[in-house]
């Protein structure tokens, strides 16, 4: 299990290649990553329905997922 600290740095990493915080330092990249949690899903989980009331913000940190809407899946990788 990772240290807090490590969680941390790890997410800092990850959020500081996100366009949505290019323009935040490092202190406020720390601050806006103590907030995150990770949540791991198994195959064919569903994490959120369409027209769900949004409470939080996700970014896929590894592997694929499918999004389905009145059209049909999409694919992303």
């Amino acid at each position: 299990m990772q240290s807090p600290m490590t969680h941390i740095a790890d997410l800092t990493d990850f959020i500081s290649n996100i366009p949505l915080f290019e323009n935040l330092c490092r202190e406020e990249l720390e601050t806006v990553a103590s907030y995150i949690r990770r949540q791991q899903l198994d195959p064919d989980e569903i994490l959120f329905n369409q027209w769900d009331r949004a409470e939080c913000v996700y970014f896929v940190e590894t592997g694929a997922h499918k999004v389905f809407n009145k059209k049909g899946p999409f694919e992303y990788e």
